[in-house]
């Protein structure tokens, strides 16, 4: 094989081999992408100022049992209540306890009956999930 032949082949070889490595080797764009730190997203709220909240025109109040009033048992439930796009109350979940779960079960029977105006995102109804108290007090004569 003669001199020039010989060198042609090297150069050859040199190329592949610096295109093998070179396809390797990070691109200094991909290079970057792979050192830059990557975080978790955490939950984030956003409020839009189009947005109304639901308006009560139908409150049923709870009847306080008469197990609890005789025995003086008084307090306040904390419910989070889903007032749906047709203004009726569709999930109702106990936050916080009266203390007694007749009180609780009483105020939940009630909130189920109300009625709402709904929520609106611009014009259109929408379900919104609410938090509400209900208060058992004994009035003292």
């Amino acid at each position: 094989m003669s001199y020039g032949r010989r060198l042609a082949m090297g150069i050859g070889m040199m190329v592949l081999l610096l295109g093998v490595v070179s396809s390797l080797a990070p691109r200094p764009a991909e290079a970057a992408k792979e050192e830059m730190p990557t975080f978790e997203m955490e939950e984030v709220t956003v409020t839009d100022t189009k947005i109304s909240k639901p308006v009560l025109v139908q409150e049923v109040k709870p009847e306080y049992p008469m197990v609890a009033r005789k025995a003086g048992v008084q307090g306040t439930c904390l419910f989070k209540i889903q007032v749906l796009a047709d203004g009726t109350v569709g999930e109702v979940q106990l936050l916080q306890s009266a203390g007694d779960p007749t009180l609780d079960e009483a105020a939940q029977k009630a909130v189920k009956q109300w009625k709402f105006k709904p929520g609106l995102s611009g014009s259109k109804p929408i379900t919104v999930w609410m938090t509400v108290p209900i208060k058992f007090e004994l009035i003292k004569d």
